[in-house]
């Protein structure tokens, strides 16, 4: 059985973009859409059905 780990990062609102940013600058992911915000989460996870 292949076992997937789906998980993500929220942050406070004040500090989500910038610690996003540096993050997102030492790996390969990009998180351009979500944007460590909970609101964001939230909305992506309703679109998906």
């Amino acid at each position: 059985m292949e076992i997937i780990n789906a998980h993500a990062h929220i942050y406070p609102d004040k500090i989500a973009v910038k610690a996003t940013e540096a993050i997102g600058a030492i790996t390969i992911l990009k998180w351009k859409n979500l944007r460590g915000l909970y609101k964001n989460l939230l909305k992506m996870v309703k679109e998906s059905g």
